[in-house]
């Protein structure tokens, strides 16, 4: 460090500058141990979402491969050589995230008889809709049911982890929300090709909507490629995705597969309620023949 004193200056003025010098050479010694950051986190950006794993900033810029929101050093897995990586902070992953949107149609086909069993002591009356009866109480009825919040929460929760595996570990699936279930929907049958004339099963039709973020690598994903991936996850693997979502909750036990399309392909049947009768908008004139 240089001090600069004069003794022509005033004592003021010397006193001044060596605190200037001072300060300048702690700043100096503190940035040459802190690794080089350009990137910046917007204000409003969640900031646990840039933390991520690495032997510096820009090994971790470079790769964002292994988040850290935790923000501690002891969730990143070692390297190859094994050296410690450690949770860098605003890595400058959080921007280059592309997000990715889903809905689609869900059946879980169950033995009904076991479901039956199974579903009775936790579950909610089939008249419900949406998730409006999920919490009331009182005992249900003698009947299918439908999932509890609690078991609602577990199967979103399973259901997201099977497609972080399904996704190679390259897209975390932000969002598994079950919007709308009910027992054997005709029009989701249709759409399947699914009879409902065997009196031995029972299928859980649900609407689901997913949410994912990736950092674009060698894969681009659009919101249909996305849906079609996690539609092929489920429909391509029946089996090991009953074998995880029965591990969720005990009311899946009597689940024997899934199958899963788009919304769009489901088509309601027409209602059977009179529609409302025209009525003329003061635009309309009304013509009148003698």
């Amino acid at each position: 460090m240089i001090m600069l004193f004069h003794p022509s200056y005033p004592k003021s003025l010397n006193l001044a500058m060596m605190a200037t010098s001072f300060l300048v050479h702690i700043i100096t010694t503190y940035n040459k141990n802190m690794p080089l950051c350009t990137a910046q986190l917007l204000p409003d950006d969640p900031t646990h979402e840039d933390f991520y794993c690495g032997w510096d900033w820009e090994e971790a810029n470079a790769k964002c491969e292994f988040s850290c929101p935790s923000g501690l050093d002891s969730h990143c897995p070692p390297l190859p050589n094994g050296r410690k990586r450690r949770c860098i902070a605003a890595a400058g992953c959080f921007a280059r995230y592309r997000k990715v949107y889903w809905t689609g149609v869900f059946s879980l086909s169950f033995d009904r008889e076991q479901h039956l069993t199974n579903a009775a002591a936790t579950a909610t009356p089939q008249t419900a809709v949406g998730d409006q009866n999920l919490d009331e109480a009182g005992p249900p009825p003698i009947g299918l049911m439908l999932m509890t919040a609690e078991v609602k929460k577990s199967f979103e929760s399973y259901f997201r982890g099977y497609l972080f595996e399904a996704f190679d570990k390259e897209m975390d699936i932000s969002t598994v929300s079950v919007q709308d279930q009910e027992y054997d929907k005709i029009c989701v049958a249709a759409a399947i090709g699914r009879g409902n004339n065997d009196p031995t099963s029972t299928s859980l039709d649900m609407v689901i909507r997913f949410a994912g973020a990736y950092i674009p690598k060698e894969t681009y994903f659009t919101d249909d490629q996305f849906g079609e991936e996690i539609m092929n996850s489920v429909n391509e693997n029946s089996q090991s995705f009953a074998i995880t979502i029965k591990s969720s909750s005990s009311f899946f036990d009597a689940m024997t597969g899934a199958s899963a399309i788009e919304e769009e392909d489901v088509v309601e049947p027409p209602t059977s309620s009179p529609s409302d009768p025209p009525t003329r908008g003061s635009y309309q004139s009304l013509d009148i023949r003698i």
